[in-house]
C-alpha cells in the first residue's frame, strides 16, 4: 500500500468535489457534527460536553489543531464537518472522523486520538515512557515460550439487548454482524482453559447488564497479557484500541472480522495471514484454539506478518505528512451547499 492508495482510502468520497451543510452546534461532543475550524477549535465558548466525552475527549481538539499547524494559514478557517469520538454509525454528510463503518465512504479518516490508540500513554497502566515499538519489545517474549492459552481483558462497552442490536444492524444504524464483548465473556469466563473476563464495565452499560460485576476480573497489564500465545481483540464502541500494540507483539491476535475502520485500515487485515478469525458469536473459539496449537509454526508466522503490517503506521514522518495531506485535500475539495 503506497501513500497514494492510502490517501484515497482515507478520503472516501472526499477524493473529489463534494458539498457540506455547515454545522452550527456550540457543543463539541462525541458523535455530533462540529464546524472544526481553527477558530472554533480554539474558542472556549464551544464547550466539550462532559456527559458524552471521557477524559480522552480533549485529544480530538488537540490532535486536529496539531495537523492544522502545518497547513498554510488559508486552510485554518475554511468550513469543515468534524465528528469526534467513536463513529460506528452512518454519517449524514462527508465528515472528518477517527473511524467509519467499513461500508461508509462519507467518513474521511484522520489519525486522531493517537495517544490512546498508538502510543500506550498509560492507558493500560504500564507507566510507559518508551516509544511504543520499543515498549512492546521490552515487555514481550518469544512466541513459543508463551503460555498455551487464550487471554482477553477489555471494557464491557455500552450494551443493548440482542434484539435491539440486531434491528439496529439491519436498519444501518450500527454495523451488521458486530461482535459483542459480553457474549465472549459470558461464554468463557468460567472456562479454566482460558483467561477471559471484562476489566471494567462502563456506567452506561450497567443499566442493561444484571449483576455486571460477575463478568469482571482483575485488571491485567500489557506485559501480563503478552505472556499468552493468543490474545483476543474485540471491537468496542468503534474499533478495538488494543489491536495496534497486539499486532506489534509476538502473540497472535484472535478476532471477529472488523466492521469499523480507522487510520489502521482494519479491513485490509487478512484472516490466517494477520490474525486468527473468530465468529461474531465466538462459538468457534475452542475449534480455533485447537487449530492454533496444531499449527504452531504457522501461528508464529502470522504474528510476524501482523507486526510487519503494523510497523508501517509507526513511521512518524510519513504518517504526519499523510495526515496533513488528507486534511488539505478534504478542504480543497469541500464546497458549502447553498441553502
Amino acid at each position: 500500500m503506497d501513500n497514494d492508495y492510502r490517501l484515497n482510502y482515507y478520503l472516501g468520497r472526499a477524493n473529489k468535489k463534494f458539498y457540506i451543510k455547515i454545522p452550527h452546534s456550540k457543543k463539541f461532543c462525541s458523535g455530533r457534527e462540529f464546524n472544526a475550524t481553527v477558530k472554533n477549535l480554539s474558542d472556549r465558548t464551544f464547550t466539550i460536553s462532559p456527559s458524552s466525552f471521557s477524559a480522552f475527549g480533549i485529544c480530538y481538539k488537540i490532535d486536529l489543531l496539531q495537523i492544522y499547524k502545518f497547513l498554510p494559514q488559508r486552510y485554518h478557517n475554511q468550513p469543515v464537518v468534524y465528528v469526534p469520538g467513536d463513529v460506528s454509525f452512518k454519517l449524514e454528510q462527508q465528515s472528518l472522523t477517527k473511524s467509519r463503518l467499513k461500508t461508509d465512504k462519507l467518513g474521511t479518516i484522520l489519525k486522531v486520538e493517537k495517544d490512546r490508540h498508538y502510543e500506550l500513554k498509560d492507558t493500560y497502566l504500564t507507566n510507559n515512557t518508551l516509544p511504543t515499538i520499543e515498549a512492546i519489545k521490552s515487555m514481550d517474549c518469544k512466541f513459543k515460550s508463551k503460555k498455551s492459552s487464550v487471554v482477553f481483558r477489555g471494557a464491557i462497552t455500552p450494551y443493548s439487548p440482542k434484539l435491539i442490536w440486531l434491528i439496529n444492524g439491519l436498519r444501518g444504524y450500527k454495523p451488521r454482524g458486530k461482535a459483542r464483548r459480553l457474549d465472549l465473556i459470558k461464554k468463557y469466563i468460567n472456562n479454566p482453559r482460558y483467561n477471559i473476563a471484562g476489566s471494567i464495565c462502563h456506567d452506561d452499560s450497567n443499566y442493561n447488564i444484571p449483576n455486571a460485576d460477575q463478568y469482571i476480573k482483575n485488571h491485567m497489564t500489557i506485559k501480563e497479557m503478552l505472556t499468552y500465545r493468543y490474545v483476543i481483540s474485540v471491537e468496542g464502541n468503534d474499533v478495538a484500541s488494543n489491536l495496534k500494540w497486539l499486532m506489534l507483539s509476538n502473540s497472535v491476535v484472535m478476532m471477529p472480522t472488523p466492521t469499523t475502520v480507522t487510520w489502521f485500515m482494519e479491513d485490509h487485515l487478512k484472516p490466517y495471514v494477520h490474525y486468527i478469525p473468530l465468529k461474531s458469536n465466538f462459538s468457534d473459539l475452542n475449534k480455533q484454539f485447537e487449530w492454533c496449537e496444531k499449527n504452531i509454526d504457522k501461528c508464529e508466522q502470522i504474528a510476524r506478518e501482523a507486526t510487519i503490517y503494523a510497523m508501517k503506521f509507526y513511521d512518524y514522518l510519513n504518517e504526519g505528512k499523510l495526515n496533513r495531506k488528507v486534511l488539505k485535500t478534504y478542504i480543497d475539495n469541500c464546497e458549502v451547499a447553498q441553502r
